[in-house]
Formats: structure tokens, sequence, C-alpha cells
């Protein structure tokens, strides 16, 4: 940090002036940032269609993936627990966790987005139409360079708040 960043830093925080001297501050700050770190992220996301059979290819990542059906029946396995995902339906395949199809799909197509952190829920079914409209707004934001990053974590706590409660 430099001092120009640890004045802007003390001024943000409102900590300064209240018997805390640099380095203190700069522990703070260091905690706040490793703390942020592991939160939840967005990473990237998009539409799958698929007319064809189409069957998920085996693969392990190390971060999560929310998977929310808008048409067809998805058939996928994360470490041996069997899951048929249809219209309105959302799961999340955690990262570090194997993941595959396990028959072809004819007809599908789902919203699927890769996110880092915690997640309010595994698995839900029959969700509302509002989450459809939320991830659409996701990716607006996502493809729009006017909007700045920050959006996009914003979005995400929006959909888990949304989640949460459904």
């Amino acid at each position: 940090f430099s001092l120009t960043s640890l004045t802007k830093l003390q001024g943000e925080s409102g900590i300064s002036g209240k018997g805390f001297d640099n380095a203190q501050i700069l522990l703070y700050y260091s905690i706040i940032i490793r703390k942020r770190k592991k939160e939840m992220g967005y990473l990237n996301g998009g539409v799958f269609r698929s007319t064809d059979p189409w069957i998920h290819g085996e693969r392990c990542i190390d971060s999560n993936e929310l998977i929310y059906v808008i048409d067809g029946t998805v058939f996928l396995e994360e470490d041996g627990v069997c899951y048929t995902l249809s219209r309105g339906d959302i799961l999340v395949l955690e990262g570090g966790k194997r993941h595959r199809g396990t028959a072809p799909s004819v007809g599908v197509e789902f919203y699927w987005f890769h996110f880092n952190g915690p997640f309010p829920v595994k698995e839900l079914h029959a969700a509302d139409s509002r989450f459809s409209v939320l991830i659409r707004q996701l990716f607006h934001y996502e493809n729009n360079p006017t909007f700045p990053r920050r959006t996009l974590e914003l979005m995400l706590e929006l959909i888990f708040i949304e989640l949460k409660v459904a």
C-alpha cells in the first residue's frame, strides 16, 4: 500500500483518527481482502442449447456451476448422486467434485454460470420465472462494458438471496 492508498482506506473505513496506527489499518484491510477472496465471485456463464441428442461430458473443475433448465431434461451425476433436471429446476455442481451426464438429452436448453464461494441451496425444483429474468440480467451486465465488474457480483448475490428464500 502507498501512503495515498492508506489515506484513502482510512477515509473509507472511518477508522482514521480513532487510535489506530498505519500497521493496524493495513492488517485490518489485509484480513478484509482475504475474506472477500473466499466469498462468492461470478466467473462466466451463458446459455446452452441442443436440438440433437447431447450428453454432458465428464469433468472436474475448481469452480461451482449453477444450471437452470429452460427446456428439456438434463441427466447429471455428481460424485455418485444422480439428478434429473426438468424445466425450472436449478442445480449447483460443486467445484472439486467430478460430474458427468448419465443419459442423452434431446431438445435441451439451460442457463449455466460458474462462480466461486458458498451457495444457499444445492437443488431447487420448479423455480419460478424470476430466476430466468435475473440470470438474463446477469448476462446482460456481463456483456455490456458500461457496467463495472461489481455489478456481476451484486447480481450473483441477488440471485442467491432469491434462492435462499424460495
